[in-house]
């Protein structure tokens, strides 16, 4: 019976520390275990972390076929709106057939149609719509 015992104390420990996560800030900082404040007459400002985006520039572009266009990818932040480089990206062409991009965001327009580039970094994700249009035959008079 001791043995029982001695186990279920060395488990109390581990049932705090599961539960000092799954609760964080619990009593901490004049907020409840219901999230309300401890002191009604005490004024708290609350302010939201920003979000963020990635943003694919410029805003509107089009390529001729055989045309090249390099794209820039930002992380625009919600509150602010600032744009921020985003900076490793890595790029994708959904429609290689289309048109094809660098690992530095260099796109080139290789058939007439749209395609659609997109920016990755980390767990955010831009677009950029394109379309592409048939290079128009020039001549050149004397």
């Amino acid at each position: 019976m001791r043995r029982q015992i001695t186990k279920n104390r060395a488990l109390v420990p581990l049932l705090s520390l599961a539960a000092i996560a799954l609760f964080p800030g619990c009593g901490q900082n004049g907020i409840t275990d219901f999230g309300q404040e401890t002191d009604p007459g005490q004024e708290r400002e609350f302010t939201p972390r920003p979000t963020f985006d990635l943003v694919v520039l410029p805003a509107n572009p089009s390529l001729e076929v055989g045309e090249t266009l390099r794209l820039e990818a930002f992380l625009k932040n919600s509150h602010t709106g600032h744009l921020t480089p985003a900076g490793p990206i890595r790029w994708e062409s959904e429609s290689l057939k289309r048109a094809t991009v660098s690992e530095d965001g260099l796109v080139e327009a290789h058939g007439a149609g749209e395609a659609f580039i997109i920016a990755i970094r980390g767990e955010y994700q831009g677009e950029k719509f394109l379309p592409f249009s048939e290079a128009e035959a020039r001549v050149l008079v004397k």
